[in-house]
């Protein structure tokens, strides 16, 4: 693909962008960047240059697309990484702190984990939803790691979709046990809603725990 040509799937996607912030049908917005990001020689430096705009939504978009570059192309992850670790320091737009979270998953580079461990205290619960999230591509091993315990906090959240996501990120996605993560699993499963307490009740069944045998009968 020449680079024109993701260049202007890219200046078509920030048009997207700009009508589905009114629509929120934000498909096609997608479905351009994705084409774009095959190219990641290309992509890559135009996805660094939107994410030094003044503009909140040309930074989103530049995220967005940095995110689907990272995914397609695994040579610019660890520089991709670099700059959304220090577009973290300096960011304070919700909606663009959300596509930063998605994006550097998508690196699955363990320099995510600090990032998306501050994030996790984010007043935003779109954004901490996110976050939960996004732990999936970046955990450590560690039962004791920062992403560990910043998913057990997740999972006492007031907001119950961000409970959904910590619960299940802590107890599918994250592959370790410990007494704390088995505790926290058990207090989800009389958790108010539904979701979260289905997902408490499996993480605990992965784990072989006999408490989940009657919750899930």
């Amino acid at each position: 693909m020449e680079t024109g040509t993701v260049a202007e799937l890219v200046g078509q996607a920030l048009a997207a962008a700009r009508v589905a912030v009114e629509t929120d049908d934000w498909d096609e917005y997608g479905t351009l960047l994705w084409r774009a990001a095959a190219d990641g020689e290309a992509s890559l430096p135009l996805g660094l240059e939107l994410i030094g705009s003044d503009d909140p939504i040309e930074r989103e978009t530049g995220c967005d697309l940095l995110g689907h570059t990272s995914d397609q192309n695994e040579v610019v992850r660890a520089e991709t990484a670099t700059t959304l670790v220090a577009l973290a320091e300096r960011e304070t737009e919700g909606r663009v702190l959300w596509s930063l979270a998605r994006a550097i998953e998508r690196t699955y580079d363990r320099r995510a984990v600090p990032v998306l461990v501050a994030l996790a205290g984010h007043p935003d619960a779109e954004v901490r939803q996110q976050v939960a999230s996004s732990f999936a591509g970046v955990i450590t091993g560690l039962p004791d790691g920062p992403d560990i315990h910043a998913l057990i906090t997740l999972t006492h959240d007031e907001d119950p979709e961000v409970r959904n996501w910590a619960t299940f990120t802590l107890g599918f996605q994250a592959e370790v046990d410990s007494p704390a993560i088995r505790a926290a699993l058990w207090e989800r499963t009389a958790d108010e809603n539904a979701d979260t307490r289905e997902e408490g009740i499996h993480g605990l069944a992965r784990r072989h725990d006999p408490r989940a045998v009657p919750l899930m009968a």
